[in-house]
C-alpha cells in the first residue's frame, strides 16, 4: 500500500511540480569567442572567422529570446583586444558598423532594443554616433547588449568614480548602489542569470566581473562561428533542468 502511495506522488510529483521549476534566464551573457580559430581550422583567413560569426549574431539573439529571455548580451570586444594587429581590429570595427547599421529596421521589426556599454570614447566617430543613436532609443520588447571595448575592471573604476562625483556619504555607499552605478546598472539591466563562453576557454576574461558573481556559467566547446539553435535549446535545458541558484542559501 505505500509504495502504491509513493508511486503515485511521484507521478503526480513529475507532472506537475517538476516543470513549474523549470527555469528561464532573464539574461543570457554570451562571451562571442573562437572566430579565429574556426577560421584556421577550416583554412580560411582570421577575417573570414570574424566575419563567419557576425553573420549567425542575430540568429543567435533570437534564438535566445525566442526561448524566453528579456535581456542578451553580446562580448563582442574587449579592452584587451585592441592589442591585437590593427588590420585585423580595423576589420572587426568595419564589421561592428555593418552590423549595426543593416541590422537596424530587422531588430526592430523583432521588437528588440539595443544598448551598448563600454569605453565608448575608443571607438571610431561613425560608430560612436550610431551608438549615440541606439542608446538615446526608447527601450522596447527585449534589449540587446553590446560589450564593446568593454572590460569589468574598467566598469567598477567608472563605478567607483561615478559614486565618489556624487558625493555620497562612505556609509550609505551599499551593493545595491554600487550595482545601480555600473555601466548595466545606469541602464537598468539586470546582473545575467546565464553566462555562456564559446570555444571551450574556461575563464570569464575581464567581462561582468561585479555582475557575474552568482551567474550561472556554461562553457561550450564550439566556436562561435558553429553555435545554432539546437545549441541554445541544450544550453536552456541545462540551466532550467540542471542548475539550482541557492545565492549562498540552503
Amino acid at each position: 500500500m505505500i509504495n502504491k502511495i509513493i508511486s503515485k506522488w511521484l507521478d503526480i510529483k513529475t507532472k506537475y511540480f517538476e516543470k513549474s521549476t523549470n527555469k528561464i534566464p532573464t539574461h543570457v551573457a554570451y562571451i562571442v569567442d573562437g572566430n579565429g580559430r574556426w577560421a584556421a581550422k577550416h583554412n580560411l583567413e582570421r577575417s573570414d572567422g570574424h566575419k563567419q560569426g557576425a553573420s549567425i549574431a542575430f540568429n543567435i539573439v533570437k534564438n535566445t529570446f525566442d526561448e524566453g529571455s528579456t535581456y542578451v548580451t553580446l562580448y563582442l570586444f574587449s579592452m584587451e583586444n585592441w592589442e591585437r594587429p590593427i588590420k585585423e581590429v580595423d576589420y572587426i570595427m568595419e564589421l561592428l558598423e555593418k552590423f549595426l547599421l543593416e541590422n537596424r529596421e530587422k531588430l526592430k521589426e523583432n521588437n528588440i532594443t539595443i544598448r551598448i556599454i563600454g569605453k565608448i570614447d575608443k571607438l571610431s566617430s561613425n560608430i560612436q554616433k550610431i551608438i549615440l543613436d541606439y542608446n538615446s532609443e526608447e527601450v522596447k520588447g527585449n534589449v540587446l547588449i553590446l560589450a564593446l571595448s568593454y572590460s569589468g575592471r574598467y566598469d567598477i573604476i567608472e563605478t567607483c568614480k561615478s559614486i565618489i562625483n556624487q558625493n555620497i556619504n562612505i556609509e550609505d555607499i551599499t551593493e545595491k548602489l554600487f550595482s545601480e552605478n555600473t555601466l548595466t546598472g545606469k541602464l537598468n539591466i539586470p546582473d545575467p542569470d546565464l553566462i555562456v563562453r564559446t570555444s571551450g576557454e574556461l575563464r570569464l576574461s575581464n567581462f561582468y566581473l561585479w555582475q557575474a558573481s552568482y551567474s550561472e556559467l556554461y562553457f561550450c566547446d564550439k566556436y562561435w562561428p558553429d553555435l545554432n539553435e539546437n545549441d541554445i535549446k541544450k544550453i536552456f535545458t541545462e540551466y532550467s533542468k540542471k542548475r539550482n541558484r541557492r545565492f549562498g542559501k540552503i
